[in-house]
């Protein structure tokens, strides 16, 4: 009795092994990545400075090894971080202007107005790319942007 249960808990393991290994193969790569135009770092600290310049080093390190000849820097703040220098805060009037606008949901002026630091936005990525030795032909930047959609809207705009 102990060797059937323990025949059909193996049986078991292997038949659900089997399934996600089938599954997973799905998801796996199946084509070689390829150079692309441009590497997108998009503005966004988490809160955490580490987080937006370790984006920046890995679009250098990409562009570096030749995946790109151009490097977009695009957004035009991040979340303020404690550091040295004072913030740039986006005034709240512009950020109302903006909610009218529908380009931010009035639910989010009062934070952004106490948190949105546009010293953390593509200017500040552009100047920590050239200090890596990005040439600055090879940087491009959308200062504008205020969410991930814009990001990608005022880019084409732009370009």
């Amino acid at each position: 009795m102990i060797v059937l249960r323990a025949s059909i808990i193996v049986l078991s393991l292997l038949i659900a092994w089997f399934v996600f290994y089938m599954r997973g193969k799905q998801f796996a790569l199946r084509n070689r990545l390829q150079k692309a135009d441009a590497i997108v770092v998009l503005a966004g600290t988490r809160e955490n400075i580490k987080f937006l310049d370790g984006k920046i080093s890995t679009s250098v390190q990409l562009y570096r090894q030749g995946w790109a000849s151009r490097i977009i820097c695009s957004g035009r703040f991040s979340a303020k971080v404690d550091r040295t220098g004072e913030p740039n805060l986006i005034p709240l009037k512009e950020l109302q202007s903006a909610a009218r606008n529908g380009r931010i949901q009035k639910k989010d002026i009062e934070k952004a107005a106490k948190t949105w630091d546009t010293n953390l936005g593509a200017g500040y990525m552009r100047k920590r790319a050239l200090a890596m030795g990005v040439p600055p032909e090879a940087i491009l930047v959308e200062d504008e942007s205020l969410h991930t959609r814009e990001n990608a809207e005022l880019y084409l705009l732009c370009s």
